[in-house]
């Protein structure tokens, strides 16, 4: 084999004792885009170590009878802070190989993309691919050699899922699937853009766009690639014909540009496709008219993108691109035209004190989203927040798992009235508050049929590092 894509598995170090049952799994969307466009020229193959649930001996073994050339961990990861964290399982595999065989082995994703010297400094990387890195493999081939190699942004179009192992592997999020654990594979997930619009302080999305050494951090490399909307109908097709019903559109920003997203949802029902979607947006980017053309598509969860009660902390960290706003009345219509919301809340930001976030935490239980999630803010490498911490000497995790925000070792950034762990302690009480409190519960008995698994996951307690050296957090 010419080139190996290999997908790490970051699980045990990132998601505790959620990992097993609660975490989904979900396809490498990256390393199919790189692989399909590169199948024509070379012979490639794509190893997915957490879905078929292989030790790092055996995914070894696996490797060893490829044979390939040239070995890519693709670690972005499909949330800002997953490119980051997958770089845990990454590494642990790669210095196992390179223990027993040195084949040359190449990191691309987001976080080589924001850090790619210290990622080459590594004792186990011959290659730093930053941005998408397509170029930056067919030069590899071509025999370039080994260190940082920049690329050009590159246009994808095919997805070709036979690279992966059959997709009743992965499994989709708990709430995407009602509740309904029975019905969360098969699974996929696809985009229909690349990047981001905005330049968010917390986000490192757009280190995808990174294509020098200019480019200091995500807010500097921000802009959308659109990928053609009859190749995606005829994606989603082909999905469907596969037996699968599940499918995350991974954009950043799906609900963003009428003018790509209006084709993508009218064509899904004027293709009869029956699927069970669900997408991004921001609070601000709804447009309540669209609504029903997409229940219509089969979207029927929008994950909003609140992140804070107050609105100009909100405008802060979006460097005021945030419009002004009613939040209550965007979920409102959300939930008017028959989709469910998954309401997404940041705690921690810089200028925040208990106050503030007490504040965000009263929103979320008034509007009882169907799901909620409550971030800790973190200095993701390649942010802008990230740049801030080192120049002020703030602390930062010392290994990849600490910025997952369901790790032991999880170290969010303090802010200017509180530290880390009384951020952190706030975040993982007020996940509780919402997950047990009873309105919601009810609500989602009532809509759903059931509220078991939330309950049983709400009563796991994550242990954390820097609340009270292991111990549970209260």
């Amino acid at each position: 084999m010419d080139i190996l894509f290999v997908s790490p598995d970051s699980s045990r170090e990132t998601y505790q004792a959620l990992a097993s049952r609660y975490a989904a799994i979900e396809p490498p969307v990256w390393a199919v885009l790189l692989a399909s466009a590169l199948k024509g020229e070379y012979e490639v193959g794509i190893l997915d170590p957490l879905a078929e649930k292989l030790t790092d001996h055996q995914a070894w073994l696996r490797i060893a009878n490829d044979r390939p050339k040239l070995i890519v961990f693709v670690v972005y990861g499909q949330n800002p802070n997953s490119g980051t964290t997958n770089m845990a399982g990454a590494v642990r595999l790669a210095r196992y190989i390179h223990l027993v065989e040195r084949i040359p082995i190449a990191f691309v994703g987001s976080h080589p993309s924001a850090l790619p010297d210290e990622t080459l400094a590594l004792d186990c990387v011959d290659y730093v691919l930053p941005g998408d890195g397509l170029e930056a493999l067919r030069a590899i081939m071509q025999g370039a050699k080994p260190g940082v190699i920049w690329s050009k942004l590159s246009n994808f179009k095919e997805y070709d899922w036979d690279l992966l192992p059959t997709l009743d592997h992965y499994r989709a999020h708990i709430w995407h699937s009602n509740f309904d654990e029975s019905k969360r594979s098969p699974f996929a997930a696809i985009y229909t853009s690349l990047g981001c619009a905005f330049k968010c302080d917390f986000c490192m999305i757009n280190m995808v766009n990174r294509t020098s050494a200019d480019q200091l951090d995500a807010s500097q490399s921000s802009g959308m690639r659109y990928l053609d909307v009859v190749d995606t109908l005829h994606t989603l097709e082909d999905l469907q014909e596969r037996g699968v019903r599940n499918v995350r559109l991974s954009d950043e920003m799906f609900f963003l540009n009428r003018q790509h997203y209006l084709p993508i949802v009218r064509g899904i029902s004027a293709w009869s496709l029956d699927l069970n979607l669900w997408a991004y947006a921001r609070v601000d980017t709804v447009r309540p008219e669209y609504l029903q053309d997409f229940k219509a598509a089969g979207i029927n969860w929008l994950c909003l993108g609140i992140e804070s009660a107050n609105q100009s902390i909100r405008r802060e960290i979006s460097k005021g691109s945030y419009e002004t706003v009613d939040v209550r009345q965007v979920v409102c219509e959300i939930k008017a035209a028959g989709i469910n919301v998954l309401a997404n809340f940041i705690f921690g930001l810089p200028d925040e004190d208990e106050a503030a976030m007490r504040e965000t935490l009263d929103l979320a239980l008034e509007l009882k989203a169907e799901h909620t999630n409550f971030y800790p803010c973190m200095a993701l490498p390649g942010t802008p927040l990230y740049r801030g911490a080192v120049a002020a000497g703030i602390e930062l995790p010392l290994d990849f798992s600490g910025y997952s925000f369901h790790s032991y070792d999880c170290l969010p950034l303090p802010t200017k009235h509180m530290s880390a762990a009384e951020v952190l302690a706030f975040r993982d009480k007020a996940w509780e508050t919402v997950a047990l409190n009873e309105d919601y519960l009810s609500m989602i008995d009532h809509k759903f049929g059931t509220a078991n698994t939330i309950m049983e996951q709400a009563l796991i307690k994550l242990k954390r590092k820097i609340i009270e050296p292991g111990r549970v957090a209260a």
